[in-house]
This record gives C-alpha cells, structure tokens and sequence, in this order.
C-alpha cells in the first residue's frame, strides 16, 4: 500500500509505502525495494511469532527503510502501517496493535474517526547545546534563538513561523555532521497551530521530510514546557504539508492523525523472491549442484520437492522442515570435525540461518563459531560441495547445504558455549568417524580441495595453507 499519513486529502502529509509480509523477509531485498520506490520510508511488517501474555492480541514486527539506510524509529510509516491493517481488517476501531521495533515496542490505535490512527512514542527528552557545529550557523542560512538536542537529532528553535517557512539549508553541509537530522522549529502565528517545524535528514537520505511523526518525540516536549500545556497542534511546514496532534506525557508522546491511501496492490512475486534465501534462489543453487553419489541425488531430489512448499525456507520459526547451513573445513592438515555435544558424534560445524544471511554467509558464521578458526571461502567464492537432507531433533528435517571453507594449520579453539572436542582429521580418519551421510561431503571436499592445490602448484610453487614467502 502507498498511503499519505499526517493529511486528510490524497498528495497531501508524507507518503510511506507499506508492505505487509506473512513473515522475515531479507533484509537486503527490503533495502532494494525501499531504494526502487524512493519515497522518505518504506515499512515492512509480518506477524510476530512467540509473542507471550503479556503482548497485545494484534504484535507485529516492524521495520522502516529510507532509500539509503534502515532506521530505528519512523511516526509517519507506523502510522501508515496501521492503516494498512485496518483497511485489510485486521483491526477495528479502537484496537490496539503491538509493533516490535529496533526502537522498542509501540502501540498504535484505531480511531472511530475513519483514517485516524494515534501512536503512543517514547519521549526523547531534549538537551540544550551551548556549543553548536561552527557550520551550522551559515548552513541554516537563519537566525537561531536557541540550539537543542535529543539521542541523534538536532534542533534548531527560530524567531517565527515566517523564518522557518523561508529556511533553505545547506543540505551538503547537513549532511556531514554527526546528527541523523536537523529540526527547525518556532512557534507558530497560525490560528489553531502552536507550533511548527520543517525536519532536513539528507545523512539518511531525505533531503526534506514532509511530515515527521517521531520529531514529536523530541519537540512535543520541549513545546510542552515552553507553552505549559500538555496537548498541541504542531504544523509541518514542507512543501506538502501536515497537521500532528501532540499529546505529552511523562515518558511517551501520544501522536496522531489522518491516513488516506492512495495505491494499494501487491508486490510481485519474483521481485519479492530474489534474496539468498527464497525459493527461486535455492532452487536455482541445488538445481545447479552434482551430487557426488546416489545417496545425495535423493537428498537432492527431495530438497527441491521441500522447497516446492516452502515460503520461507530458511525460517526454523515457520516450518519443521528447513534449511540449514554447514562447513566442511578443509586444509593442509586434512578436515576439521567436531563431536556434536548432544548427539556424541563427529560431524561438520554448522547450524540454521539466520534472519538476512544467506546459507553461505550462515555456514560460515558457524563454522568460525564453533570452531574458534578464521575460515575463508576458496577460489571463485562460496562452494556448494554437498547436499543432505535429513531428520533432526523435535521432529524436524534439516535440508542441509554445506559449503568448503578453508582453514590454515592453527589447532582448533572453540569458545565457551560449544563443543570442547574439535580437530582436524586426516581423511581417513575422518571418514572413518563421519556417519554415512557426511561421508560422501568429505570424498567431495578432499577431491575439490586436490584440485584447488593442483592448480595453485601448478601457477605459483605454493598451496592455500601458509601463502608462501613474500616476493
């Protein structure tokens, strides 16, 4: 849904794009579609799982992407994103939803009013500055009456409402300081209005905001002192324009107004299925694969069948069956295994993927975790060198890729947490401790990692392990 919030009229508020997802998407694909739409912020939010008493029927995560960068908290796009479950039903007037957020958590009601929606907002309490940024001054190209900060922002307080209409900034300037965004802020003269603000963050890639929702956080509080009253009506004077209603408290900030939307529709499934861990991608990664023996062209066949069903196949949280993500470790010495501390057997490090990674990225973290070396992927990247799909502990299935990782000759250092027994094995050795179904991983590897010092000796007289003396 593209949806204007701060506004009772189309084109009007600030815009925010909102995409309401059935659970974690990667965060690399949620950066590329915020980027592909350019507008201020662009929230994505799904169900939160494992939520306990103690949350609101209607939790979701939350989270908010400009064009350039995440961030921690957006009123604007929360705002909007409530809207979008109203509209879809989700809730009624006068719920209540539970968004899970790199902030904290929030709340946001529905209004009996159609498209009115107020937040409840953690308070960022405002700080004078004595000692501005020397820039700023000529930067801001207006007089200040009086600096102030919050956690990350910066404020600026004019003369009138006239001089923060008339503000053009030094965005280039703006943007180099060490503030995620500039305020500028007076009192106002307009009748029903207490104060107004225009907010710069071109550090974050907005140049201009339209209408910020989270600068109350930091200016409702300060107006609330200066004006002695609790309630407020803040106008943001940018180009589009928008109208806040501010209610501070001792710690939260009660932020509301109007939402109308103005496209609504349905990202497309192959641009919202090309991060490293949607099924299109792994599809294409085990489609791509040879397996070594008759034992993993069945893993092979069955991963893919799996995968068929799958939306979010690296998420252990929506199904039993998954994928995970393994090192096979290879190196001068031979291979590393470890003995698993529950299970008692020598196996490959490895574990599942977490939120963002892919499985190559995820066998890598493992592997370095469990076992305490600094790993590198090979020549040409990461390796898909075997394919297993298996059946784990609670009654779930593991579809397992593992990757070849190269490891120099230090002994094995597990940290405190994993298995203590970890070493490198020669080969024979190690295939005779694997269990049959790492067993053809390892005949893999070992062939690969041949390869790999075959050609390095044949190009340079050195193999991987020590890098050779200087030139």
């Amino acid at each position: 849904m593209w949806a204007d919030a701060f506004t009772d009229r189309p084109f009007g508020g600030n815009p925010a794009a909102v995409c309401l997802l059935e659970g974690a998407a990667d965060e690399r694909w949620m950066q590329r579609l915020a980027t592909e739409l350019g507008i201020s912020e662009t929230a994505f939010a799904w169900p939160e799982s494992g939520r306990g008493d103690d949350h609101p029927p209607a939790s979701y995560v939350l989270r908010w992407f400009t064009p350039v960068t995440e961030v921690d908290l957006c009123g604007h796009a929360t705002l909007a994103t409530a809207h979008a479950l109203a509209t879809r039903g989700a809730l009624g007037p006068g719920d209540t939803v539970c968004f899970a957020t790199r902030g904290g958590r929030l709340t946001a009601t529905v209004g009996t009013d159609p498209g009115e929606i107020e937040l409840d907002l953690p308070t960022d309490p405002p700080t004078p500055v004595r000692d501005p940024p020397s820039v700023l001054p000529a930067a801001l190209s207006a007089a200040v009456v009086e600096w102030w900060r919050g956690a990350k922002d910066l404020v600026a307080v004019l003369e009138d409402e006239a001089a923060v209409v008339g503000v053009t900034p030094d965005l280039a300037t703006l943007a180099g300081l060490d503030f995620r965004a500039l305020y500028v802020t007076a009192r106002a003269s307009t009748a029903g209005t207490d104060y107004v603000l225009r907010v710069f963050a071109p550090a974050v890639g907005i140049d201009e905001d339209p209408v910020t929702g989270s600068a109350q956080c930091l200016l409702g509080p300060y107006w609330a002192a200066r004006l002695g009253r609790a309630t407020l009506v803040a106008a943001q004077r940018s180009s589009r324009g928008g109208v806040l209603r501010v209610d501070v408290g001792e710690d939260r900030v009660r932020v509301s107004g109007r939402v109308v939307t103005v496209v609504s529709g349905h990202v497309q499934p192959v641009l919202a299925g090309d991060g490293p861990c949607s099924p299109t991608t792994l599809a294409a990664l085990v489609s791509g694969h040879h397996p070594a023996d008759a034992r993993e062209a069945s893993s092979a066949a069955r991963f893919l069948v799996e995968l068929g069903r799958l939306t979010r196949p690296c998420d252990e949280t929506a199904d039993p069956v998954h994928v995970t993500a393994s090192g096979i470790v290879v190196g001068r010495r031979g291979t590393v295994l470890h003995r698993h501390r529950r299970l008692g057997r020598w196996m490959q490090p490895g574990g599942h993927v977490d939120p963002g990674e892919s499985p190559a990225e995820a066998a890598h973290r493992e592997s370095e975790e469990e076992t305490g070396l600094v790993l590198q992927h090979g020549p040409g990247g990461p390796r898909l060198v075997h394919i297993d799909v298996h059946e784990a502990a609670n009654g779930h299935t593991h579809l397992d890729l593992r990757f070849l990782l190269v490891g120099s000759d230090e002994d094995p250092a597990p940290p405190p947490g994993e298995s203590p027994d970890a070493r490198w094995c020669s080969w024979e050795e190690a295939e005779s401790m694997a269990d049959d179904a790492l067993v053809g991983g390892l005949r893999a590897a070992k062939r690969v990692w041949e390869e790999w010092e075959e050609t390095a000796s044949a190009t340079s007289g050195h193999g991987h392990g020590n890098g050779g003396d200087g030139g």
